[in-house]
Order: structure tokens, then C-alpha cells, then sequence
């Protein structure tokens, strides 16, 4: 009995690489390029894929152009926004008014 190709299993194998691959890549260039360009270029980029991704829907675009644009932007907020708020945050913050939080508990 042959199984038919199932595009589930292709989809979620690609937004993992997508996320984990980019996250790797965001650890390399946080301290090269800095924070400020890289949230930049994650709304900027977010913004740009977004607009294809609704145009695509709209003009009823199916299969792996979807897929594409999804994983690219999979990979542009793993490599931007997600790791680099975390950073801003941590520094925004200091050590002693973060610890004074879980020290009322």
C-alpha cells in the first residue's frame, strides 16, 4: 500500500530548521551588528514578508510559495526580534531591581 506524501511533516521539518538555524545566526551577529540594526531590520523584514504573505492569500497562491514566505518569516523573527528583546531587556534592567521582584515573594 503506497502512503501519499504528506506536506504537514515538510512544513513543521522546515519552520524548526528555520527557528533553530536563525537563532544561531542571531548569536553570532548580536555583538557584531548590534541590537539596534538587527530589530530594525526584524520589523522592517517582518513588515515586507507580511504584505507577501496577505498578497499571496489574496491572489490565492498555494503550496510552496506559502511555505516559502512562511519559513522566511519564521527565520527573520528567530534571527531579530525574538532573542534580541530578550537582550534589551536584560539590560534595561540591572541585576539588583530584577532581584528585588523575586525577593518579595
Amino acid at each position: 500500500m503506497e502512503e501519499k506524501f504528506n506536506y504537514k511533516y515538510v512544513l513543521f521539518l522546515a519552520c524548526v530548521s528555520a527557528l533553530g538555524g536563525f537563532l544561531f545566526i542571531a548569536m553570532r551577529f548580536v555583538d557584531t551588528l548590534g541590537r539596534r540594526k538587527l530589530m530594525i531590520f526584524g520589523a522592517l523584514g517582518l513588515s515586507i514578508v507580511y504584505a507577501l504573505i496577505s498578497s499571496a492569500y489574496y491572489f490565492e497562491f498555494k503550496g510552496l510559495q506559502i511555505l516559502f514566505l512562511v519559513v522566511v518569516s519564521i527565520g527573520i523573527y528567530s534571527m531579530s526580534l525574538a532573542p534580541i528583546t530578550w537582550v534589551v531587556l536584560s539590560e534595561i534592567f540591572p541585576n539588583r531591581v530584577r532581584g528585588l521582584r523575586f525577593r518579595d515573594k
